[in-house]
C-alpha cells in the first residue's frame, strides 16, 4: 500500500516538475540536451514511479514495511530538498544551463555545502521511490541513469559558473558537488 502512496507522490512530483518546465528566461543561453531534457526527465520519473506497481501486478512480493517506509521518507525528503533548492535560486532557476546578466552566485542555505542540491534531491527521491516499491530492477535503472546523466551535466554547469563568477573556484573548495563526503 505504501508503494502506491509513493507512486502517487511521484506522479504529483512529475506534474510539479512539468509545470516548472514552463519556467523560462529571456536571455539566450547554451542548451544541454536541448529539447530532450523534458522528455528524459519525464520518462525517468514515470518509469521510476511505475516499476514497483508493475512488479506487484506481475505477482512479485512487496518490500518489507521498514524498507518501504525508509524509501517513502527518502522520496519526501528529496522532493522537499529539491523544492527548497529551486526556491532558493528564485528567478535564477532554469532547466537550461546559463547565467543571466546581473545574476548572483547563491552560496547560502542549501547551497552552502552542496553546489547542486537540486540534483542530489532528485537522486534521493528516485532512490526512495524504488526502495519504497521494492523494485531492485528499477533501482538499478535509476542509479545507472543518474550516474550517466548528472556528472556530465554538472561538469557543463560548473564550467559555465566558473566563467561567470570568479569566486566560484573558492566556492568549489568549500563545498561538495553532489554527495557530501563523496562527490
Amino acid at each position: 500500500m505504501l508503494g502506491y502512496l509513493v507512486f502517487g507522490v511521484s506522479v504529483a512530483w512529475f506534474l510539479v516538475e512539468g509545470r516548472l518546465l514552463g519556467v523560462r528566461r529571456t536571455s539566450a543561453r547554451p542548451r544541454f540536451l536541448q529539447n530532450r531534457r523534458p522528455a528524459l526527465w519525464g520518462a525517468l520519473m514515470l518509469a521510476a514511479a511505475s516499476v514497483g506497481p508493475v512488479d506487484r501486478l506481475l505477482g512479485r512480493s512487496p518490500p518489507p514495511p521498514s524498507l518501504a517506509l525508509a524509501g517513502a521518507a527518502l522520496v519526501v525528503a528529496g522532493v522537499a530538498l529539491r523544492t527548497v533548492a529551486i526556491c532558493a535560486l528564485g528567478s535564477a532557476f532554469s532547466f537550461t544551463v546559463g547565467v543571466d546578466a546581473g545574476q548572483r552566485l547563491v552560496r547560502t542555505g542549501v547551497y552552502r555545502r552542496l553546489r547542486h542540491p537540486s540534483y542530489a534531491a532528485a537522486v534521493l527521491a528516485f532512490t526512495g521511490c524504488e526502495l519504497a516499491t521494492g523494485s531492485w530492477l528499477g533501482l538499478g535503472a535509476v542509479m545507472a541513469f543518474c550516474a550517466l546523466y548528472y556528472p556530465p551535466r554538472i561538469a557543463f554547469e560548473e564550467r559555465e559558473l566558473s566563467r561567470a563568477f570568479p569566486e566560484y573556484a573558492a566556492y568549489q573548495r568549500e563545498s561538495w558537488r553532489l554527495l557530501p563526503f563523496l562527490y
